[in-house]
């Protein structure tokens, strides 16, 4: 059917339908919603030569009407929408139900309009108390601000006459010659329609706003479950280790902090490189992804803030042996003077062999901390101190479980038998299925685990928590992620990776890494050096932080041009007065501080 033959069946102008058809255009690729609101009331207000409108939304639970969106032309109002200026708190909402209850709310005219999904057009809106509605707002509204309310029409927008996914409510139409006219409305039973009905006229808008509308909601909703779902997911990272909760929350908005400031970066390096809306969002949803893989990482492998800490710290194990020594030599004391001996040197005996124990015991706990580097010579003597016997009197098969007694059947386990004071025992080898195919493989040997070199972690154990990379790899990979976050994978698995080569899972250098990724690392390694809750070192200070991070990108570790930018936006002074300790903020002249560092001072 022709243009004019539509505008003929429907009783629309030619120009009328022309925007109709412009507008459907225009909704079918908009996704914002307020632009798309926004875009709805201005083609009502043209078509229909009303002064404003406003269009109220439906909450989530059906209770109230949302004030989205309104303008008004001789007032300059416009408000709401992608407008810049936002509606009054108190016009948020319209309730839809009486005082909170089931009693439907009939006097506001939008709410009547809802309710009864039928158009409502008052020719006279100061009479309207007459037929049953509340117009006291509007009075109040014409009075504060010097206007006055004429004519009025709310059309419920539904698809398919089903639910109102809002209502457009539109006041004081104007004829060609700017008299005051009201608006015209066709009633069906009523016979043809007129060329000038401008209720025909809404109800084409309503049509095709009804359709984008509620595929935006639909797309609004299932965005806020999506995220919803991520925050949650992070959560539940972050709540398996009471030491390092808030990483997963943290990251993600450094990482946004470090982007947005790219964005505004104008005459440095960054100056032709820009981060569209779009491709923030990617970036936002691989940061709060960038750990998944640790749901599968033991939590005392995260947790362990000592050499000998599994389940617990171990350390209390070493002790009792010490214990049981003690009372082996005192009973050797006791002994040797009921059958006669020098008690003054019996004495000195015993006590030469306690502050021996003591001292010997303060060596292994102070080694078990792992908070310096342990040489040779310090393992050496921890081999000389596990060579030790003490003696074990009890079964060591009662009460463990069938696992355990399969790792221990081989091996002396009667009682009566001598152990060392530190040892490393085929039992002390765990294998453990992982995933897949592959079986993870742990040492709970006493010497093995307090001979670590540096900080608490044995290899299999850094191996296993380098492995959460991978496995957010493989989980972000089985995913059907849509188009626009094809990229997640790449981002969220490059956050351990490092400009020289050196980081894992991949080895990727800086060239094969995205700038977003980059970004990651560095807001990765940032948020954890800066973090007060780390099990294995006190809290740093601010400018400790900056110190690291600067020998970081020296050794190549971090992208030195995103550390430039880092530094000079002050994103790690902003981030560090929201989310550090008062005891690690040291540094006040983040300005001072940028200067010195880059003049060479």
């Amino acid at each position: 059917m022709s243009k004019d033959g539509m505008s003929e069946k429907m009783g629309l102008s030619g120009g009328a339908v022309g925007r109709l058809m412009e507008l459907g255009v225009a909704l079918t690729g908009e996704r914002d919603l307020g632009t798309l609101l926004t875009k709805v009331l201005s083609v009502a207000i043209d078509l229909t030569g009303a002064e404003g409108g406003t269009i109220y939304t439906v909450s989530e639970d059906d209770r109230n009407l949302l004030f989205s969106v309104a303008i008004n032309r001789p007032l300059n109002i416009r408000v709401g929408g992608n407008f810049r200026d936002k509606p009054p708190e108190a016009m948020n909402m319209l309730p839809l139900y009486l005082d909170g209850g089931a009693d439907p709310n009939l006097a506001n005219v939008a709410s009547h309009a809802w309710h009864l999904k039928k158009t409502v057009n008052l020719q006279n809106v100061y009479e309207a108390s007459e037929e049953g509605f509340d117009v006291s707002g509007v009075k109040r509204f014409d009075e504060v601000m010097g206007y006055r309310t004429r004519s009025m029409i709310a059309v419920p927008v539904a698809r398919g006459g089903d639910r109102v996914v809002c209502v457009l409510q539109m006041i004081n139409r104007r004829d060609a010659d700017g008299v005051s006219v009201p608006f015209v409305y066709f009633d069906e039973s009523e016979g043809e329609a007129r060329a000038d009905d401008q209720g025909l006229l809404l109800k084409g808008i309503a049509s095709q706003a009804a359709v984008a509308i509620e595929n935006q909601m639909l797309i609004e909703g299932e965005r806020k479950l999506w995220e919803s779902l991520l925050q949650m997911m992070a959560s539940l990272i972050d709540k398996k280790s009471a030491y390092t909760g808030g990483h997963c929350q943290r990251v993600p908005v450094l990482t946004d902090m470090i982007a947005r400031a790219v964005n505004e970066d104008q005459v440095g390096y960054f100056h032709d490189y820009t981060l569209t809306e779009d491709d923030l969002y990617e970036l936002n949803v691989a940061a709060w992804l960038h750990d998944i893989g640790k749901v599968t990482t033991p939590e005392y492998v995260v947790d362990k803030s000592t050499k000998l800490e599994t389940i617990y710290n171990r350390i209390h194990e070493i002790r009792m042996r010490y214990e049981v020594l003690y009372r082996d030599y005192e009973i050797a004391y006791w002994k040797s003077l009921s059958q006669g001996g020098d008690e003054g040197v019996e004495r000195e005996k015993f006590e030469s062999e306690v502050n021996r124990l003591r001292e010997d015991f303060a060596f292994v706990g102070s080694c078990n901390i792992g908070g310096e580097f342990l040489g040779d010579d310090k393992a050496l003597r921890l081999e000389e101190i596990g060579r030790e016997k003490w003696e074990r009197r009890f079964d060591k098969l009662v009460g463990v479980t069938n696992h355990e007694r399969e790792r221990i059947a081989h091996e002396s386990h009667e009682a009566g038998a001598w152990e060392g004071l530190l040892e490393d025992s085929e039992e002390d080898e765990l294998r453990i299925p992982g995933i897949g195919d592959t079986e993870d493989r742990y040492n709970l040997g006493d010497l093995y685990n307090l001979r670590v070199a540096k900080g608490t972690l044995t290899d299999e154990e850094r191996l296993k928590i380098q492995e959460h990379v991978k496995v957010t790899i493989d989980v972000l990979s089985s995913l059907p992620l849509p188009r626009h976050l094809r990229n997640v994978v790449e981002y969220a698995g490059g956050h351990h990776e490092r400009i020289d080569g050196k980081g894992y899972p991949n080895g990727l250098t800086g060239d094969q890494l995205s700038i977003p990724a980059r970004m990651m690392a560095l807001a990765d390694v940032f948020e954890a050096l800066s973090a007060s809750d780390r099990p294995y070192r006190p809290s740093k200070t601010l400018s400790q932080c900056m110190k690291i991070l600067g020998f970081m990108v020296e050794e190549g570790h971090i992208d030195k041009r995103i550390y430039e930018l880092f530094v000079k936006s002050k994103v790690w002074y902003n981030y560090a007065c929201e989310y550090l300790q008062p005891d690690q903020m040291d540094m006040d002249d983040p300005d001072g501080y940028i200067a010195s560092l880059f003049s060479g001072g």
